[in-house]
């Protein structure tokens, strides 16, 4: 919930008297930007980067904000790697460990576009599959990962660069659709019968 003044912030502690433990941050304005990392002991495999613009089920949140992107656009931004990988070394340091698997983040942009880190995962993404069917298969690497017992056969595409400046859909219980631009949805066909299909041939 954004809290514009004191008396907003009074008000929620007296109608949520009984949660002991709260979060308090800065309100971010930005983007929404997430990716996925493959980390193999310690070295920074490949990643890609994605701006989640809209939400299932959004009016259900105050914020607007759910767990789950029904509208995404895929990124060529590199400089979305290069601050996720700059916060793994940093947590390597301090906890002298050697990053290894999927690391996933959630970051969103303050209001001068700084990127800041919302949250983090040790696990594949619900964009896996979407990302897999534009180009950047994670889970085919994983899978080769386990199998070969090493990561000598997965490229290495730190900053991965999709083909196609791609959108996707996405909704409870049915599977995403991939979109080769915003075009697709945004300016139908003149008969007005724009399909996934017309856009991906």
């Amino acid at each position: 919930m954004r809290l514009d003044d004191l008396s907003s912030y009074k008000s929620w502690l007296f109608i949520n008297s009984e949660i002991p433990e709260f979060t308090v941050s800065e309100f971010l304005t930005g983007r929404h930007i997430a990716n996925e990392m493959l980390y193999y002991k310690g070295e920074y495999v490949k990643g890609a980067a994605l701006e989640c613009a809209e939400y299932v089920m959004a009016n259900i949140a105050p914020s607007h904000v759910t767990g789950n992107t029904s509208f995404g656009r895929l990124l060529n931004d590199k400089t979305v790697n290069e601050f996720c990988d700059s916060c793994i070394k940093y947590i390597e340091r301090k906890l002298d460990l050697a990053a290894h698997g999927i690391l996933s983040f959630d970051l969103k942009e303050d209001s001068k576009g700084n990127l800041k880190v919302t949250e983090v995962n040790i696990r594949h993404m619900a964009y896996t599959g979407v990302l897999a069917e534009a180009g950047f298969d994670l889970i085919e690497d994983s899978i080769r990962i386990m199998e070969d017992g090493g990561a000598l056969r997965v490229e290495r595409d730190p900053f991965h660069v999709f083909e196609k400046p791609f959108v996707f859909l996405r909704d409870v219980d049915i599977e995403p659709i991939l979109l080769d631009s915003e075009d697709c949805f945004l300016a139908p066909r003149s008969d007005g019968d724009c399909q996934a299909s017309d856009c991906n041939e």
